[in-house]
């Protein structure tokens, strides 16, 4: 017995095109994360991940909670929402997060475990002070990867999708960075990645950057996740897309 029908319609020459906000994901989060914080409750229930149920942990000041984000005042260090999850010598991880700034100076950290030179670590900053707001994930050890011109807004107070990959092993690491739905950077080279100390777990915000580099001011977050993989650029402009429409859905344009 057939489960189809065919329905006596020919169009020669003509296929459907379906916009983009038009299409409904089966699912409102990253079904294959490892965890996936979507924050869209006025409460300390937004810190549950969709996925399996891990709480993201305020250091100090709980987060400001609004109908569709949270916001932060990175200010001094040490006021971040960490993971469960500690930083490693050779990281295959992916880390993004929808953010909002406003302010013109400084730099900002975003997410990671990111401290002192000495501390080591790494992360996705914002220098907010540059023409182009340039997103680059730096990684003590590890050269830098930039966000090309084109995948960044230079508009304060606009909504960002950014996303950082991660795969590190003893020589070869390759570290890939996305703001946006632009091209992305990609970056491998042979550096040693300086991992941040035992104890310190990656975290949402500026949990260890160092204060002499945060300027005082608010961040807000509409999402945040991480994989336990290093998706490639391909996987993270997906996420972008899926993104893009979540947030259409709750009222934020990315």
């Amino acid at each position: 017995m057939s489960l189809f029908t065919r329905l006596p319609i020919y169009a020669p020459g003509v296929l459907p095109v379906i916009a983009e906000t038009d299409i409904d994901y089966l699912s409102s989060y990253e079904v294959s994360a490892y965890e996936h914080w979507v924050f869209d409750t006025a409460n300390a229930d937004s810190l549950i991940g969709a996925v399996n149920k891990k709480l993201l942990i305020a250091q100090s000041t709980p987060p400001v909670y609004s109908a569709n984000y949270i916001s932060m005042t990175n200010y001094p260090v040490g006021k971040g929402l960490l993971t469960d999850l500690d930083d490693s010598a050779t990281p295959s991880d992916t880390m993004f997060a929808v953010v909002r700034d406003t302010s013109t100076k400084g730099l900002q950290g975003i997410f990671g475990s990111l401290g002192t030179s000495a501390e080591g670590g790494g992360g996705v900053i914002f220098n907010l002070q540059d023409a182009a707001r340039t997103a680059f994930a730096y990684h003590h050890g590890v050269s830098t990867s930039t966000s090309t011109p084109a995948d960044v807004p230079a508009i304060a107070g606009q909504w960002r999708f950014v996303a950082c990959s991660r795969a590190f092993a003893a020589g070869n690491n390759v570290l890939r960075i996305l703001v946006g739905g632009g091209n992305g950077n990609e970056l491998a080279n042979t550096g040693t990645y300086l991992k941040a100390p035992t104890g310190r777990k990656l975290g949402l915000g500026s949990p260890y950057f160092p204060a002499s580099g945060v300027s005082t001011f608010q961040v807000d977050y509409a999402e945040f996740g991480v994989f336990k993989r290093a998706l490639t650029l391909a996987d993270l402009k997906a996420v972008y897309a899926r993104s893009k429409v979540r947030m259409a859905q709750r009222g934020i344009v990315i």
